[in-house]
């Protein structure tokens, strides 16, 4: 099974804008990548607030 190139992306860009949406990763639109939040990094912020 394969999805054509345009299919795939709003597939990518959907999974993108819920797991933003959960907070479950970061993404960094401009150098393209996804990433994690450190827990010690959401605590430090936590406290700062």
């Amino acid at each position: 099974d394969h999805m054509s190139p345009e299919y795939a992306e709003e597939t990518l860009r959907t999974a993108i804008a819920w797991g933003r949406y959960a907070e479950l990763f970061e993404y960094d639109e401009e150098a393209q990548q996804f990433g994690l939040e450190e827990e010690d990094e959401e605590e430090e912020q936590g406290e700062e607030r």
